[in-house]
């Protein structure tokens, strides 16, 4: 699909059949939003247009490649119809966001550079709540157990976040000892979310309480008897297999225990700012990023793995299988249950729940152009 979608917005940047028919000849257009248009559907009844949508898109058959492709611009032009004409103070709102600075960051960031009036700090995950906080940013992708811990009342903003169905990849207990038989684990120190779900699938799965001493991953000499790494780390520099056999993937060990997917980290921002034009615009740039980068994730990968330690095909497979980036049902109840969880061990405060979850009609708001 991301490969006909490719071809075919390839076409259409050639050949003018945009409805509104005011496309860029001379840009390349890589995703859903053209520069100058949008695109909203495709004039079938143009023999020359069709043609050249169907030779870039390898030739398939009129009637299924018009079906195939109703649903990518559908989802497109759906978002582009919900936000009204920007107002003066929107339009110059300044913008600060705040997320992590692994790869698995990139398909919700990659572009937002590109947007005047927009910041982006990268750092690790454990500082972003306190950047928040401090009011040095407006929204921050922060992990999901700060939003329990907070001191202030936080908002989740339901535009996107990090996230598997199972197999995570990156959160990974290391141990030269049966995992049964673990009575401490040297935790990372940019974790947060990662420790508590450690302690509960530990607990769950083989009844051990292990004491957690903070491990600096860069300022290792020797690896302890047991280590648990996030992101990157866990691919550029983990424990090997002869000295530390013993590894469990936490996303999958709490498919096992929950049978649902792990949401690591949201975008959120604090409650007394939902409605400023900041975190509003914020919101519906992070919203349409994210749609946009899921066309072109082969891209993401090959652009941003050599920075962050990966091979590009080991970094595609583990963006488009791994790791999922959207918030919907299901996600919300799993982290509703982690916080449950959490509150039971007394790894959250009791009176952090439920979590709150802005809803759109409250933060969505135009931006004066859409990101490439």
């Amino acid at each position: 699909m991301r490969l006909l979608a490719l071809g075919l917005l390839s076409a259409v940047a050639r050949r003018d059949f945009c409805t509104q028919g005011r496309l860029a000849q001379d840009r390349k257009v890589s995703g859903p939003f053209a520069r100058s248009g949008r695109i909203t559907s495709i004039n079938w009844n143009d023999k020359a247009s069709a043609k050249v949508v169907r030779k870039s898109c390898g030739g398939l058959h009129h009637a299924r490649l018009r079906n195939t492709i109703a649903g990518m611009f559908h989802t497109a032009t759906d978002c582009s119809r919900q936000f009204k004409a920007p107002t003066t103070d929107a339009a110059h709102a300044k913008v600060r966001i705040a997320a992590v600075s692994y790869l698995n960051t990139c398909p919700l960031i990659a572009g937002l550079h590109k947007l005047a009036n927009v910041s982006i700090t990268l750092a690790p995950p454990a500082q972003l709540l306190d950047m928040l906080l401090s009011g040095d940013v407006d929204v921050a992708l922060a992990p999901i157990i700060d939003a329990a811990r907070s001191p202030q009342e936080i908002v989740l903003l339901p535009v996107g976040g990090v996230g598997s169905a199972a197999t995570t990849l990156t959160v990974r207990l290391f141990s030269s000892v049966p995992l049964s038989a673990i009575t401490k684990v040297h935790a990372d120190v940019e974790s947060h979310t990662s420790i508590v779900l450690l302690r509960i699938v530990l607990n769950e799965l083989h009844s051990v309480a292990p004491a957690i001493v903070p491990l600096d991953v860069r300022a290792v000499e020797a690896w302890p008897e047991t280590a648990l790494l996030i992101g990157d780390k866990v691919i550029a520099s983990a424990p090997p297999p002869s000295t530390h056999p013993f590894t469990l993937d936490l996303g999958e060990a709490w498919r096992r225990c929950a049978n649902l997917p792990f949401v690591y980290a949201v975008w959120m921002c604090v409650a007394s700012s939902l409605h400023s034009p900041s975190v509003r615009i914020a919101a519906t740039a992070l919203d349409r990023q994210r749609r946009h980068n899921a066309t072109r994730t082969c891209w993401i990968a090959a652009t941003e793995a050599p920075g962050h330690g990966w091979a590009p095909a080991a970094a595609r497979a583990y963006l488009q299988d791994n790791l999922q980036f959207t918030i919907g049902a299901e996600e919300r109840k799993a982290a509703a249950l982690f916080l449950d969880k959490a509150c039971a061990m007394n790894l959250a405060p009791a009176g952090s729940l439920p979590l709150r979850w802005a809803q759109s009609v409250d933060w969505r708001a135009p931006v004066t152009s859409c990101p490439q």
